[in-house]
């Protein structure tokens, strides 16, 4: 009688474990709740690049930012300024404490020339916006307005 009640009991804790089990699983709608990945956010540098001679709009040069994190260097994102001088850097980490601007004229004397140009962003307690409540935290912008010396 006693392994007839024990036998009964187990089955019932067993449907219902797999009753629960499955309910948690499953998100509104159907499909699976991914629990892995890692978090992550949107760093961006974007700004305008003009002639400190002149302050002209210098198009066409080559921006690549790289990001840095307390562990070192992070893969960058290469990019060039437009015919308005305007430049828009993204890179997707989550530990960055600055990004790294490297920029040099690439196009010769087609827009004049100009001296390469190393500088830092700096991202101290940044804020987020647009997270999706898991693992995407959102984006920070900073804006950096560069001044290039012109090649003597």
């Amino acid at each position: 009688m006693r392994k007839r009640i024990f036998r009964a009991t187990n089955k019932i804790i067993l449907f219902f474990m797999a009753i629960l089990g499955f309910a948690t699983a499953c998100k509104p709608g159907g499909g699976m709740v991914v629990a892995y990945g890692s978090p992550h956010a949107d760093f961006v540098v974007k700004g305008n690049i003009t002639s400190a001679k002149d302050n002209s709009v210098i198009k066409g040069i080559r921006v690549i930012a790289q990001g840095v994190t307390t562990y070192g260097y992070y893969p960058a994102d290469t990019v060039k300024s437009d015919a308005s001088g305007n430049y828009t850097a993204k890179i997707t980490e989550m530990s960055l404490t600055q990004i790294k601007l490297n920029l040099t004229d690439i196009d010769g004397s087609e827009n004049g020339s100009f001296q390469s140009l190393d500088t830092l962003v700096t991202y101290t307690n940044p804020k987020f916006t647009g997270g999706d409540g898991s693992w995407y935290i959102g984006s920070t912008e900073q804006v950096l307005n560069i001044k290039m010396k012109p090649k003597q």
